[in-house]
């Protein structure tokens, strides 16, 4: 699967550009997500970490377009 450029709004109210690797979308709940909802399950890839993502704080969502071919 291709990375995936979004723009995120975190727990914080932070919003930044994050390049993510998803594995999965799901419904349910975590510590910085404590409502149930759907969630984006993605690799992080800057910092090399598994992260859950609200969906509902994604505002953009970019195909990262491979150069090399």
């Amino acid at each position: 699967m291709n990375a995936v450029e979004i723009i995120y709004t975190n727990w914080k109210g932070v919003t930044a550009t994050r390049t993510i690797q998803p594995i999965e979308i799901w419904f349910g709940a975590t510590d910085y997500h404590p409502t149930e909802q759907w969630l984006l399950k993605a690799l992080d890839i800057k910092k090399n970490e598994q992260r859950d993502f609200a969906l509902q704080d994604v505002q953009s969502w970019q195909p990262v377009i491979d150069k090399k071919h």
